[in-house]
């Protein structure tokens, strides 16, 4: 199930990603909150990975770069879950979080709250180009698997 949903997290993205280029969307929150939710991933997976982070977490990248390091991300997320699939995804991680306090999570933790992040932040841009006048794409997770 949880690589199911890190292919759905990739395909959200792309569709957010697609609409703010195609409707030529600048509003600066609408970029920030894209590029957030990829930030975030790349975080999470070289935490899982024990590297330093490549990217701030509020780093804002231009539309056009959106879509390659969507691709990244995912690619390493999905890397990462292969990687501890065979032990039934219960390897702990430690980890510090952007402000340096240790933790420590499960790898299916952190996979799914990935994918719950950017769930959450779609939906807040999904408001943000309403309000500017764009009809945002369907990005549920059911509407998704059922149009596969």
């Amino acid at each position: 199930m949880l690589e199911k949903f890190i292919s759905y997290n990739y395909q959200a993205n792309q569709i957010i990603i697609r609409c703010i280029e195609e409707n030529k969307v600048h509003d600066e929150e609408i970029i920030k909150l894209t590029s957030h939710i990829i930030n975030a991933q790349l975080i999470w997976n070289s935490r899982m990975d024990t590297e330093l982070s490549p990217v701030p977490v509020f780093q804002i990248h231009p539309v056009a770069d959106l879509q390659m390091l969507n691709e990244i991300a995912c690619k390493g997320t999905l890397r990462i879950f292969n990687r501890y699939k065979d032990e039934h995804h219960s390897n702990l991680i430690s980890y510090k979080t952007t402000q340096g306090v240790p933790f420590e999570s499960l790898s299916e933790d952190i996979i799914l709250h990935i994918c719950n992040h950017g769930t959450y932040h779609r939906g807040q841009i999904a408001k943000l180009l309403r309000a500017a006048g764009i009809a945002p794409p369907s990005t549920d997770y059911i509407f998704l698997i059922r149009s596969q």
